[in-house]
């Protein structure tokens, strides 16, 4: 796994819920990275949006990124 050595033994321990988008096609920081904290976290309450074409911050100037948070934030702020 590519990150700071400390990082990969501590994933267990993220009970946080989490939402992370990455770009199919960033070489920077490989998504294999992002796929292994997915896979690895205790938490239940994780999502994983890989985005087709996008390298390293494209996400940051799609709209089609913000509306996935957009979801995943309405979907853990609606009052009942």
């Amino acid at each position: 796994m590519q990150g700071p050595e400390w990082m990969e033994p501590k994933l267990p321990e993220v009970t946080t819920p989490f939402l992370i988008i990455h770009g199919e096609a960033d070489v920077v920081t490989d998504p294999a990275v992002s796929k292994r904290l997915f896979e690895v976290a205790a938490t239940e309450d994780k999502t994983l949006k890989l985005i087709p074409g996008a390298k390293h911050a494209d996400c940051f100037w799609r709209e089609e990124s913000y509306e996935k948070v957009r979801q995943w934030l309405a979907t853990r702020t609606q009052r009942s």
